[in-house]
Formats: structure tokens, sequence, C-alpha cells
């Protein structure tokens, strides 16, 4: 399977969507674990894979822009 380069405005379009669905996966888990009155590791758990992912997404978007730059200086 061949793999397209994204152009820079796509590449923003998806780190948005991956960033918005994330976000709304944090709130959700942080307003569960506002409601317990002892600690789960779980959530705590699920809560730093979440904002792992957010931060995956935004070192992808970073390098597909510097793929893009590159390209177009050539």
């Amino acid at each position: 399977m061949t793999q397209t380069k994204a152009s820079p405005v796509e590449a923003i379009y998806d780190l948005l969507q991956r960033m918005k669905n994330d976000s709304g996966n944090l709130w959700k888990l942080i307003e569960e674990m506002r409601d317990r009155e002892h600690k789960d590791d779980r959530l705590i758990c699920s809560l730093i894979t979440s904002w792992n992912n957010i931060d995956d997404a935004i070192n992808d978007a970073l390098c597909d822009f510097n793929e893009a730059e590159s390209e177009e200086e050539k």
C-alpha cells in the first residue's frame, strides 16, 4: 500500500480531527476521575495514553509540514 504525502492543509485538518477526538475522550476521563472518590489506575493510564496520542498527532503534522516545505524549496 502506497502512502501519498498530505498537503500542509490536509495535515492540519488531520491533526485537528485527531486532537478533537482525543480531547473529547480526555474530558470524559477527567469528568469520570473527578466523580470518583479514589484514584483509579486504569483511568490515569487512559488519560496518559490520550495525551500521548495528541502529542503524536502534533509531531506527525509538524513532520508533514517540514517535508512539504522541503519539497517546495527544491
